[in-house]
């Protein structure tokens, strides 16, 4: 495989589209105090309010020292709140604040926004397209990592 073939490997587009994302939603969020890996927590915490840092750490396949460092930052800029477990004393349980609830709509906003400028010119049979490849492939991935 030359240089111009892995430039163009399925691996490299997906990661080149993810990483304009990542740096989209980065310089928009970083203006409410929220840094480029957080945001990944907050989404995961608005569909699954009240987990424990440990199994949101293997959610999001990060270690629990980022983890920690991840909920620290939202929770000192009032966008989760970390409470004892009230059947385990010991642990922990992350919800979203009010404040949460609303950065995830933006978040959402942000998110719908970016995907419509990636698919400008797409016609809608080519997106429902792109859509299924797409699945069909994570669908792939997840099999093999079993």
């Amino acid at each position: 495989m030359n240089q111009d073939d892995h430039l163009h490997s399925l691996g490299a587009m997906v990661a080149c589209l993810h990483q304009h994302n990542l740096r989209y939603l980065s310089r928009e969020l970083e203006k409410y105090g929220i840094g480029g890996g957080q945001f990944r927590f907050l989404l995961a915490l608005y569909h699954l309010e009240g987990i424990r840092p440990d199994d949101l750490s293997r959610l999001l396949m990060v270690n629990r020292a980022t983890t920690t460092r991840a909920l620290q930052r939202l929770e000192d800029a009032g966008y989760v709140l970390r409470t004892p477990d009230p059947l385990d004393r010991r642990a922990l349980k992350v919800n979203l604040t009010e404040k949460g609830h609303r950065m995830h709509q933006f978040i959402q906003q942000l998110s719908k926004q970016r995907s419509e400028s990636m698919l400008a010119g797409f016609s809608p049979e080519e997106k429902a397209q792109l859509r299924k490849l797409m699945e069909k492939a994570i669908s792939n991935c997840r099999e093999e990592c079993k």
